[in-house]
């Protein structure tokens, strides 16, 4: 994960506009703890220029950032993930694929 996080947040330096690498950039810093600059990347990307599965993943990250900080706001993203994945009818592509990545991405 290592390589991720360096090349998620270069790539974001590089361009900044690009909403994927935003993306990746707050998950990257997700990943090494460092939850305030991944909260404001993370809530600065305007979601809708993100495909659906990447929604659904800012989503989660968020509701599992927040859990501990600010419940009424981890409750909403958790609200939000569910009802992505009813949209997109993507319940099972979020279990089989995001939910193990975003596990990979929890320090433990």
């Amino acid at each position: 994960m290592d390589i991720f996080n360096e090349y998620a947040i270069k790539a974001f330096s590089l361009d900044g506009k690009v909403p994927e690498y935003q993306l990746f950039a707050g998950l990257a810093f997700y990943h090494t703890a460092q939850f305030q600059e991944a909260i404001h990347l993370l809530n600065g990307l305007n979601a809708a220029e993100l495909s659906p599965k990447y929604q659904i993943f800012r989503a989660a990250v968020l509701a599992d950032m927040y859990r501990n900080i600010d419940p009424v706001k981890s409750a909403h993203y958790r609200k939000l993930k569910a009802a992505l994945t009813t949209n997109y009818k993507a319940s099972s592509y979020y279990k089989t694929v995001l939910q193990p990545r975003i596990e990979q991405l929890t320090l433990k």
